[in-house]
């Protein structure tokens, strides 16, 4: 569905825009990736409305969004495919959150989470390795992005935030685990 929206888009653009038909493949991929993006979010807020947690919500699907930016992570193969484990990591991410584990585990899980992403900052998708040549540039914003965050968490923890504090480790915690799945599909990718 999304597709063919997407395809729809780009035709009525190329009315008004000239464009080779590689410039219209391009159009219709932003269409299509703009489009996906906006609908699955919406639905993830909507969980996050529903069940009586949006701030908490939007802290998950913000710093998510942000660390797969910017650092990479887990890819599913189909928009299907990541809508669902978005939609399970966002209920597991919920069900913890709503647990209320003490401060202390949030301290560890939290500190757990950046340590793994300040070692990993960086896991090129296999799509993304023709940028390769400049991964110290994505590993140098990676890792600033990290000490900001790095620093929100320590003002948390300062400021006896505990709520927020729940949801910021436990999005970190998701974050870390998305970066680690995507380092050990791309090790095996590269034994084979």
């Amino acid at each position: 569905m999304i597709a063919r929206i997407a395809a729809h888009l780009t035709k009525a653009l190329s009315r008004y825009v000239s464009m080779t038909e590689d410039e219209a493949e391009v159009y219709q991929y932003g269409f299509d990736i703009a489009l996906y993006t906006l609908l699955s979010t919406s639905a993830l807020l909507l969980i996050g409305i529903l069940t009586g947690e949006f701030v908490s919500s939007v802290i998950c699907v913000s710093l998510f969004y942000l660390n797969q930016t910017v650092g990479g992570g887990y890819h599913a193969n189909s928009h299907l495919g990541c809508f669902i484990t978005m939609i399970l990591g966002l209920l597991i991410y919920l069900i913890l959150h709503v647990c209320r584990f003490a401060a202390g585990f949030h301290y560890i899980c939290g500190a757990v989470s950046l340590c793994v992403l300040m070692l990993k900052p960086l896991v090129l998708h296999k799509n993304k390795r023709y940028l390769e040549n400049r991964r110290t540039l994505f590993e140098v914003r990676s890792r600033l992005v990290i000490l900001l965050e790095m620093l929100l968490f320590s003002l948390l923890i300062v400021t006896h935030q505990e709520r927020l504090l729940s949801a910021f480790s436990l999005s970190l915690l998701l974050c870390a685990v998305s970066r680690m799945a995507a380092w050990l599909i791309s090790c095996k990718e590269t034994a084979i």
